[in-house]
């Protein structure tokens, strides 16, 4: 993946941060506030926001989720109406969940009108309102504090369930650290978007209750860190994750070793079809690798069954 720095943070986060001396990125949060950090997830048809656009910008679709040939003020690549990386536009509206017609599968996620007939699925969108987002790659329930399902969440049951695809805002603050090798946080995104490139990594605050990461998102309400993938349009990444392991693909029913540069050692480990191996680390040449955590060997990625929903670092 190209790196990437849509803006600086400072502009990404402008009026809704203040910046110390320390570096640490603190968001203004306003307590008496009854709208919801999701923006205009649940505003009137006719009021507006305004969204940025994450890496590779993104193409822009029809009502009926195919992508659109044209667009007032956009470009075209690869036949298609496309926004450059950064762009800054407006939404109308709450987001809509709708069908979306990608590489010849057709599935649903969330859109935000943009107008003139053009949607922005929701995965490409690096800000919401000039505040820093996480973007919910997967169905994601609302929390209390204590870790249980709200019934109710902003006064709708409809409310508890984030759809996939959505960009939601986030409320904490935004944590930075230059060493990149040791006691790295349970999820973080390095400031670039991509490790070779950068030389830091950043994490807004997460919530440890009984034993899993959640991200405020404001108003008493609390999601699952492991449904998302993109914060501040980077790509999160997470310091380790679990594998489930698939069917051997050699003869003595043993499983392959591999090393850091890539390559399978000629050694074995006897594992079953179906455990569960902690995983920190991943290389990828061609094929996959996943290194089990506490030693230097590396699972070899065919033979894995179930991968982390997270990147891990190389």
């Amino acid at each position: 993946m190209k790196g990437y720095d849509p803006m600086n943070l400072k502009k990404f986060l402008l009026g809704s941060v203040i910046v110390l001396g320390s570096g640490l990125i603190f968001p203004i949060i306003q307590t008496k506030s009854t709208q919801h950090p999701q923006a205009a997830l649940f505003n009137k048809k006719t009021e507006k926001g305004t969204l940025t656009l994450r890496f590779d910008g993104a193409k822009i679709y029809g009502k009926d989720g195919n992508t659109l040939k044209s667009y007032p003020g956009a470009g075209v690549y690869l036949d298609d109406a496309h926004f450059k990386e950064g762009t800054t536009h407006d939404y109308y509206g709450d987001p809509v969940y709708m069908k979306w017609h990608h590489n010849d599968m057709t599935t649903k996620a969330t859109f935000y009108n943009i107008g003139n007939g053009g949607y922005i699925l929701g995965y490409n969108i690096a800000s919401l309102n000039s505040k820093g987002t996480l973007s919910v790659y997967h169905n994601a329930y609302v929390y209390d504090k204590n870790g249980q399902r709200l019934k109710s969440y902003l006064g709708s049951k409809d409310h508890t369930l984030i759809r996939k695809g959505t960009a939601v805002n986030y409320v904490g603050k935004l944590n930075e650290k230059s060493d990149t090798s040791k006691k790295l946080p349970k999820f973080y995104y390095f400031n670039t978007g991509v490790q070779s490139t950068s030389d830091k990594i950043l994490w807004p605050t997460y919530h440890t209750i009984k034993g899993k990461q959640y991200y405020n998102i404001g108003n008493g309400g609390y999601i699952k860190a492991n449904n998302i993938c993109y914060i501040n349009g980077k790509e999160l990444y997470v310091s380790e994750a679990t594998v489930t392991i698939g069917k051997s693909l050699h003869k003595n029913g043993k499983y392959y070793i591999g090393n850091s540069k890539g390559k399978l050692t000629g050694k074995f480990l006897s594992l079953k079809e179906g455990q569960k191996v902690v995983v920190d680390r991943m290389f990828k040449k061609g094929r996959t690798f996943w290194r089990i955590k506490g030693t230097k060997d590396y699972l070899y990625g065919p033979e894995i069954k179930t991968f982390p929903r997270q990147a891990l670092r190389y």
